[in-house]
């Protein structure tokens, strides 16, 4: 049955013209914004040849309706091939086509990726698993949750991370959903994937994505970012990053660098045998700033141990330099001042002793008494105590 409606004029820039048109598919075409308008295909074809002459963006009406115009969109349009090709270059909108399957949005350069996704999506098949929450065949989800298990909670945050990045409705950034994540976090949100995806989704028809290379935000077509994003710039490669991924040394100027730069200035000083400094200045790193390293802990432990090493050769024999008296243990450190007793804890195999005579630490005995107070000892274990029996 054809039934009459009203189509949209987009050669009428002024205002919308109106006039009935068959509805049927091989007649007309519905856009997908608000309204829902429909174009009959010879206005159609001539508006979007206008958009190819002036290089601009497609949109259902430069006037009244601004929905713009996705690859998507273009796609599905019923026009020819080399019409769509012309178009597609000029697309700004970058919001994804959701897969009515598995209701997550998807990434394609064609119209046959989506289409394949679309094909061979199995949605009643993924299963979350219980520690990261990432939706997996039920078939594999065993084997994913062996090794999830024992993998630290950064480690499985990640992993979401990485699910949820190629399926949202617009593209977000890494640094983008982990703040979104700490957000649902602080609030006690779900973290089910739809759910969050849902919600990105939500944020609005204009994008607010901040800058990751300045302090102020900047606005983008489709959607809406709603958190603030505080990023700070690494002093060595001068990438933008989160201030949670940025080392603040402990030299007086307080070098700033990423961990991947930290990581990489260590290993390359360690393989030319130098002491770990920290990159930007002669400070010499503490164990307490090496652990804080993001590599594997047998990794961190050889950092650690060649640092402990490399200080104690370069202190041998130099007042105010202590080393642990344990047998095989590595550690060494400097004293502020070496004329000071105190208690010293070893910072590797957490043993304690004086700062002074390297003995068990005394408390209210000076290290000279120590000698004479042992051997008071050892006659009192050898005599006193058969005489106090006696």
């Amino acid at each position: 049955m054809v039934r009459n409606i009203f189509y949209l004029n987009s050669l009428n820039t002024d205002s919308f013209s109106s006039s009935p048109v068959d509805s049927s598919k091989n007649s007309s075409h519905t856009v997908s914004c608000k309204a829902n308008h429909i174009y009959c295909l010879k206005c159609l074809q001539r508006s979007m040849n206008k958009y190819i002459e002036s290089n601009t963006a497609p949109v259902c009406d430069p006037t009244l309706c601004d929905y713009e115009f996705s690859r998507y969109d273009i796609e599905c349009l019923p026009l020819a091939a080399d019409v769509i090709q012309r178009l597609l270059p000029i697309v700004k909108s970058t919001r994804r086509p959701q897969c009515p399957f598995c209701l997550f949005y998807v990434d394609f350069k064609t119209m046959n990726d989506f289409e394949k996704h679309a094909f061979s999506c199995t949605s009643e098949n993924l299963i979350p698993c219980e520690y990261c929450q990432c939706l997996y065949n039920m078939h594999r989800l065993d084997d994913h949750s062996r090794q999830c298990r024992s993998a630290p909670p950064s480690q499985q945050q990640q992993g979401l991370i990485d699910f949820i990045l190629p399926r949202t409705k617009y593209p977000v950034t890494v640094q983008q959903i982990r703040v979104f994540l700490e957000h649902r976090k602080k609030n006690r949100l779900s973290f089910d994937p739809h759910s969050i995806i849902n919600s990105l989704a939500e944020f609005g028809k204009f994008y607010r994505i901040f800058s990751f290379y300045c302090y102020f935000s900047v606005f983008l077509l489709d959607g809406a970012f709603p958190l603030e994003i505080q990023t700070r710039d690494c002093d060595v490669c001068a990438d933008s990053y989160l201030y949670d991924d940025i080392f603040v040394f402990g030299c007086e100027e307080n070098h700033k660098l990423c961990y991947k730069c930290f990581e990489d200035s260590c290993k390359t000083k360690m393989n030319s045998k130098e002491v770990l400094t920290c990159p930007n200045c002669a400070y010499q790193l503490q164990d307490g700033e090496l652990k804080q390293l993001r590599v594997p802990t047998d990794q961190k432990k050889q950092f650690l141990e060649y640092q402990m090493q490399k200080t104690f050769n370069a202190y041998t024999g130099t007042q105010g330099v202590i080393k642990c008296p344990k047998e095989g243990c590595k550690w060494v450190a400097e004293l502020q001042n070496p004329n000071d007793r105190f208690q010293v804890k070893c910072g590797l195999c957490r043993y304690q002793f004086c700062s002074l005579c390297n003995q068990q630490y005394h408390f209210r005995t000076t290290c000279q008494q120590i000698p004479e107070i042992t051997q008071r000892w050892f006659f009192w274990c050898n005599t006193g105590r058969i005489f106090q029996l006696i």
